[in-house]
């Protein structure tokens, strides 16, 4: 199951971030924890490819030290139609509120 999750993932959703430097492996991360969905009764999702982000070593690592979390702009379409499919919109709201942390549109490096 794991290797599937890994396939595709293409680079990691921060390398347009001013400042960012990517650095290691790109993995997947999971904008809804795997916890959290199986605590939920929901553990036949976590693997579910809409549910991951591609981050390199440093994002991913940043994001759950919480030194650097990950921008709810630079979360895939994806993520938002798991998780209204699950009725969990809810849960991103928290771990990826809405304007925090923000990237200004003109600030994204192509």
């Amino acid at each position: 199951m794991a290797d599937l999750w890994r396939q595709g993932l293409g680079p990691c959703a921060l390398r347009a971030l001013p400042g960012h430097e990517c650095e290691g492996r790109v993995e997947g991360h999971h904008a809804i924890t795997r916890q959290a969905l199986r605590t939920r009764g929901l553990a036949e999702h976590q693997w579910d490819r809409r549910n991951r982000v591609p981050l390199c070593d440093r994002a991913h690592t940043s994001h759950h030290t919480a030194s650097q979390r990950v921008p709810r702009e630079l979360l895939p379409p994806a993520v938002f139609e798991f998780a209204d499919e699950l009725g969990l919109r809810w849960l991103l709201d928290r771990v990826y509120p809405p304007g925090f942390p923000s990237v200004p549109r003109g600030n994204l490096e192509p």
